[in-house]
């Protein structure tokens, strides 16, 4: 018998027994890891998870591992050292849960208090590309202008950014873009 171990006894049953308490621990914390992966159906978040966050979850997946083979060990030959460890790993994996999800959700806030300015350079977005135009004070638009150096990622980063901010619109191109296009495309036929 190894240190900590315990016979087949009743102290055997009592230690699974008392293992089987953590089972909604792990539950919880496996929750709210998948709901971080699911499919978003609300607004796309401000800004992409940085590499931080995205290590905290590849940790929390794999302590959740080692949990839930921490459970199957439990059932086996229980021992007072696995009871601590099934109690301790899941309230690893809460607390780096907690901390990564508050990290991420301050990202967000930062993202969403940006001038327009910080986001264009933030985006990597080029303002010789856009035309800036004020519809009220406070608001502004921003319209798509050259449409041989339109830049996707960018776009897309200014358009998170619009919709969070509730500063901007850029949603916006200008007509010239579409006459450029058909003006190239028709030339080859």
């Amino acid at each position: 018998m190894k240190i900590g171990e315990c016979k087949q006894g009743w102290h055997g049953f009592a230690i699974r027994a008392i293992a089987l308490l953590a089972i909604p621990l792990l539950l919880i914390v496996m929750g709210r890891l998948a709901f971080e992966y699911l499919p978003r159906l609300g607004l796309p978040s401000c800004e992409e998870p940085d590499g931080l966050t995205l290590a905290a979850h590849g940790l929390e997946a794999a302590l959740i591992l080692v949990a839930i083979w921490l459970q199957m060990r439990m059932s086996q030959r229980p021992s007072y050292a696995v009871l601590i460890a099934v109690f301790l790993v899941p309230s690893t994996v809460w607390l780096i849960q907690g901390v990564a999800n508050d990290r991420e959700a301050l990202r967000q806030q930062q993202c969403a208090a940006r001038s327009l300015d910080e986001a264009m350079m933030v985006c990597g977005a080029d303002p010789a590309h856009y035309r800036r135009e004020t519809y009220r004070p406070g608001f502004e638009i921003l319209t798509v202008i050259d449409p041989r150096a339109f830049d996707r990622r960018a776009w897309s980063c200014l358009g998170r950014w619009a919709l969070h901010s509730r500063k901007a619109s850029v949603d916006k191109v200008d007509e010239s873009v579409y006459r450029e296009y058909n003006k190239a495309h028709s030339k080859g036929e």
